[in-house]
């Protein structure tokens, strides 16, 4: 039997070739998600914190600005009960907002073109807001002014992302808005948003005080 040696070589080949200092952006996004599935699921956290511990995420590994997360509330109607990026007005009307069951299914007035697993994107052009609800946007000086480029994210777009229960009912919802280059996000940065949801809702069945309690 050949007699085992220590190959320093090798071992200095793999500890350069996984350095953390080595991580491309799409691992650092990966492992962000990692550590906020770690916080997150301690048996301490409650629906807030893991609420807030979202919205920090989304913003650590998207390039979005503005992040909204509604949730169904114990009278089974729907409220923002975290977000960040909005002004204290915009922020302020956002919570004064109650949707109910059947406005989540108002196409109508929410109109919305899919483009991922579970998110919805609705454009500035078809006004996807009630009366009395441009106060929610930041600037909402800037709604109805025409897009320049199709590549850009205008004042009154917003994509959101639905998460469903076992009743298939709508539990909660990432409401996205804003980027940093003002342009449409990257396919990337959907796919990676929607996992994180995909994350967020399986901690939102399993939590004592959540949205799927």
């Amino acid at each position: 039997m050949a007699k085992k040696t220590k190959d320093s070589g090798q071992e200095r080949f793999l500890l350069a070739r996984y350095s953390a200092a080595n991580r491309t952006p799409r691992e650092e996004a990966l492992e962000e998600m990692q550590k906020f599935v770690e916080r997150c699921m301690k048996p301490q956290a409650r629906i807030q914190t893991v609420l807030d511990e979202t919205v920090r995420t989304v913003l650590r590994i998207t390039e979005f600005t503005e992040i909204a997360i509604a949730t169904r509330d114990t009278d089974g109607n729907y409220r923002y009960m975290a977000m960040s990026g909005f002004r204290e007005e915009a922020e302020k009307a956002r919570r004064a907002i109650v949707y109910t069951p059947a406005d989540l299914k108002d196409s109508s007035t929410f109109p919305a073109l899919r483009i991922g697993r579970v998110s919805q994107y609705h454009i500035s052009e078809r006004n996807p807001f009630k009366p009395g609800e441009e106060a929610t946007f930041n600037k909402p000086h800037l709604l109805g002014i025409p897009r320049s480029n199709p590549d850009d994210m205008i004042e009154g777009d917003y994509i959101d992302m639905y998460m469903s229960g076992p009743d298939k009912e709508y539990i909660a919802w990432i409401e996205l808005s804003g980027t940093r280059s003002r342009k449409l996000p990257s396919r990337e940065t959907i796919i990676l948003t929607e996992m994180l949801t995909s994350c967020l809702l399986t901690i939102l069945l399993n939590l004592p005080d959540g949205a799927g309690a």
